[in-house]
């Protein structure tokens, strides 16, 4: 198993993802819902995602709501509401989530923790739609 695939296991839905997919996904052409950020800088990404299971058969579709906790930077360029795909790695301590450069949202996230939750299968997939970002800095001591 590799790197990606390993954090990807360590997720709570990571696991039935991949009995549905037959792999861990990359989250290639999945279509960014929402991108919110906190003040307890945790950032969260609600996506779309299709993609043909392995060995064939008819796509599957799931939304998925990806989760970093602990942020320590995020350095994207956002172009459009989509993802070419992305990439786990571990960076010491810290988790490096690498979205690939494209017409979408590219570039990196370091985090303490990331999660992936399966919010829904077979979801009505709607043609891209503009990105709704949200920060909430309800933190009273800032």
């Amino acid at each position: 198993m590799d790197e990606h695939d390993a954090i990807w296991a360590e997720t709570t839905d990571g696991g039935l993802l991949r009995q549905l997919f037959g792999y861990y996904p990359t989250m290639h052409d999945a279509i960014v819902r929402e991108l919110r950020f906190d003040a307890r800088r945790n950032v969260t990404m609600i996506l779309d995602y299709q993609d043909s299971p392995e060995g064939g058969g008819e796509e599957l579709a799931v939304r998925v709501e990806l989760r970093w906790a602990g942020v320590r930077s995020v350095d994207f360029d956002v172009r459009e509401n989509f993802l070419m795909g992305l990439e786990c790695s571990r960076d010491g301590d810290d988790l490096r989530t690498t979205f690939r450069e494209g017409f979408g949202i590219a570039g990196t996230l370091v985090s303490e923790r990331f999660e992936a939750i399966l919010s829904l299968l077979d979801p009505i997939v709607e043609p891209a739609e503009s990105l709704r970002l949200v920060c909430e800095w309800d933190d009273p001591e800032l």
